[in-house]
């Protein structure tokens, strides 16, 4: 994994500035967030144990906006490469590449893949959660 250490999952200053610094509305975006974010994740991964392409892309596109809107680079890299490989004829070549971003061998079939970046996005949405709660001071 490419994350940092002690660093965030969402870039503070680009946030704050997205909500004019107004932490009421950021408060309240979590909150949706918080709300919206599990029932999509399942979403997501009952779509590829279905192997349902156009359901992961669809998932994974509001997730990769869900990710946009908080400034949580690595959350929505991951969301828009599982966008690309349910929407993509080539899914091998983005299969690959996918792969490569997880640091994982492609020994793998897609949907094993799909299921562990899937699980990776979720990790990455928890920590975004976890660490928007230490921001805005939220006891966890």
């Amino acid at each position: 994994m490419d994350r940092q250490i002690g660093r965030p999952a969402f870039e503070a200053e680009e946030l704050l500035a997205r909500v004019g610094d107004d932490q009421g509305l950021l408060r309240d975006i979590h909150a949706l967030l918080a709300e919206d974010a599990p029932p999509r994740l399942a979403e997501l991964h009952t779509a590829i144990a279905a192997s349902d392409p156009r359901r992961v892309g669809a998932a994974a596109h509001y997730l990769k906006g869900a990710a946009s809107n908080f400034a949580a680079t690595r959350a929505m890299a991951l969301a828009e490469r599982l966008e690309q490989l349910a929407e993509d004829p080539d899914r091998q070549t983005l299969a690959q590449t996918l792969a490569q971003t997880l640091a994982q061998p492609l020994a793998q079939p897609l949907t094993q893949t799909l299921a562990v970046a899937a699980r990776d996005l979720e990790a990455e949405f928890v920590r975004l959660l976890a660490d928007l709660d230490a921001f805005l001071g939220n006891e966890v």
